[in-house]
């Protein structure tokens, strides 16, 4: 018994909250199948009844598999590569307008792919593999140059409720510098909102620190596969 494939979930504020990423949708369990399935993804059993509503609810498979370890283990995030600085490492004028104008575009194409395909379409034609890899040191700097465009793009375009084109745009960024980003899709509950951003290592790129703080890890794209 596993959880079926393209579903991801995870555990916040004591509820299994569940991504259908073939549907583009978040839900979650009525009271009495809450239990049940807490219970057994703990390895517990609930009993036959209780798995048999979960299948017929299409929450689980029959066949081998083990229930991934929740909540999602992303690294901690520390810093925000959005947020203003005044480093005096900070790029050129006509390399912050060149970035911008590169977020600006990438933004755009995000969103009209969005609207023309399926989530689960647009997340599987990412580019999964830089081309090259960039060093470590110019992971903070590349980075650094990426949010600053976006956080500029912010106040020249409509960002809110953008999360998701952005995140998609700053990804393809990342990817062309040779960086190995991190999309990471988040829940929080009472009221439930949702939100995703990108990171490397310790640090967002697109998505504000803030943010990021308040929301439960339920999905994550890397550079060379899903995971929840």
């Amino acid at each position: 018994m596993r959880v079926r494939e393209g579903l991801f979930w995870c555990i916040c504020a004591d509820r299994a909250v569940f991504l259908d990423i073939e549907q583009d949708q978040y839900f979650t369990l009525p009271h009495a199948l809450q239990g049940a399935f807490q219970s057994w993804a703990a390895g517990g059993d609930p009993g036959e009844a209780a798995l048999q509503r979960l299948l017929r609810c299409n929450i689980l498979a029959s066949g081998p598999g083990e229930c991934d370890p929740h909540p999602l283990s992303l690294v901690p995030i520390r810093r925000d590569y959005g947020a203003r600085t005044g480093s005096s490492s900070a790029p050129t004028a006509r390399g912050n307008l060149l970035e911008v104008a590169r977020a600006a575009l990438a933004q755009h194409r995000a969103e009209t792919a969005l609207r023309r395909f399926p989530l689960a379409q647009v997340l599987a034609d990412l580019p999964k593999a830089p081309s090259r890899l960039a060093s470590l040191s110019r992971d903070v700097v590349d980075g650094q140059r990426i949010g600053a465009a976006f956080a500029t793009t912010a106040q020249m375009m409509r960002s809110a409720d953008k999360c998701l084109p952005r995140a998609l745009a700053a990804w393809r960024l990342c990817v062309r510098r040779g960086l190995r980003p991190v999309l990471a899709f988040g829940v929080r509950m009472d009221p439930f909102a949702a939100h995703c951003w990108i990171q490397l290592g310790d640090a967002v790129v697109v998505g504000d620190l803030e943010q990021v703080r308040l929301f439960t890890p339920i999905m994550s794209v890397a550079c060379d596969h899903v995971t929840s």
